[in-house]
């Protein structure tokens, strides 16, 4: 390679971007179509052999670095010369834009932007359909344009273990985000939870962790720390180890756990459901819940249609959120605590009929 001339190494480059762009298994190239592309895009002439030449030393270098090289360059089913497998197949580029499309937390120039970058990845053909997809109109979009750099910023701060000032915002009446209120925080986890994005750190004010919205983040700005400070100094950046129920470190098995991330001592829920809400369960807990059959026995000391026992490890007020949505599908066997909120929950709701 090192005795290759500085336009051979150029046209080596543009020879590839274009099978990339232009060539997939069902659709090859032929040598003189390369040419055209070359010339129309790049404005560069080449021979045929030096074509054919090229083709070839890529084959080899694929072929002798295939850790190296995420793509393959062969015969095409239809003809000629074409880029047969690349770094992502078309169903997980798809796949990829579909998740584009659908979180909230994207502003419509930037989901669109993104979507585009994405289709490159692949040939002009996958590209041209992704061109004619719209973001859905019904798709409430906030307009946040400093989303993006506020990742960047929670994403330095976690990595060099720095506290962050947050500027939070509350969306108003004209649907923009409005100033209300000012906080600082260790930050460890970026997390996609239910559709929405968050980071999780530890919050001096409220002393526990805690889950801001990223999409509610107005500036998010990194504290250096104190030159001169003291080991429990509330200025330095909190370890996480050094916070009850998390001297393992952050496990974001415990976030997966929650149905909605609210934090606190993660306690034993122990509740019944009929047989129409398993689905919905086993969506939400996954594997993080014990789900089994009612014996006979336990069927006969409750009333309803009960057929599964769910058992799992949260906290109360997240369990207090999700099991109010399916109150007529379920029955709280304990903690007590759960039992006693859900009950005053109800009575407050009667009230206001």
């Amino acid at each position: 390679m090192s005795t290759l001339s500085h336009e051979k190494k150029g046209r080596l480059l543009m020879l590839l971007r274009v099978l990339e762009e232009h060539s997939n298994v069902d659709k090859g190239l032929t040598q003189q179509q390369i040419i055209s592309y070359l010339k129309d895009e790049y404005d560069v002439e080449v021979e045929r052999k030096a074509i054919a030449d090229d083709i070839t030393l890529l084959m080899e270098i694929c072929e002798m670095f295939p850790k190296k090289f995420d793509f393959e360059i062969e015969s095409s089913r239809s003809g000629g010369v074409a880029m047969i497998s690349r770094k992502f197949d078309d169903s997980e580029l798809q796949l990829l834009i579909d998740s584009v499309i659908a979180n909230r937390n994207i502003p419509e120039k930037q989901a669109k932007e993104l979507c585009n970058r994405i289709a490159s990845l692949s040939s002009e053909s996958f590209s041209s359909n992704v061109t004619k997809v719209s973001i859905v109109k019904d798709v409430v979009r906030i307009k946040v344009q400093s989303l993006f750099l506020n990742i960047d910023k929670l994403s330095e701060a976690i990595q060099k273990k720095q506290k962050v000032r947050i500027e939070y915002g509350k969306f108003g009446e004209d649907m923009k985000l409005h100033y209300h209120s000012t906080y600082e925080m260790s930050p460890y986890r970026l997390v996609l939870h239910n559709q929405k994005y968050y980071v999780i750190g530890f919050r001096e004010d409220v002393n526990n962790m805690s889950a801001t919205r990223i999409d509610h983040i107005m500036d998010a700005i990194l504290i250096p720390p104190p030159k001169k400070a003291s080991s429990d100094d509330s200025s330095l950046y909190k370890d996480v180890k050094t916070i009850k129920g998390h001297e393992n470190g952050f496990d974001i098995n415990k976030v997966a756990s929650l149905p909605y991330l609210f934090f606190g001592e993660m306690e034993r829920v122990v509740f019944y459901i009929d047989e129409r809400l398993l689905d919905d369960c086993i969506e939400w807990f996954g594997k993080n819940a014990s789900i089994t059959k009612l014996s006979d026995k336990e069927k006969s000391a409750v009333k309803g249609s009960y057929e599964y026992k769910i058992e799992i490890n949260s906290t109360l007020t997240a369990m207090e959120y999700w099991l109010m949505q399916y109150i007529k599908q379920v029955k709280v066997i304990s903690p007590p605590e759960l039992k006693d909120r859900i009950k005053t929950n109800l009575n407050n709701a009667l009230k206001n009929l």
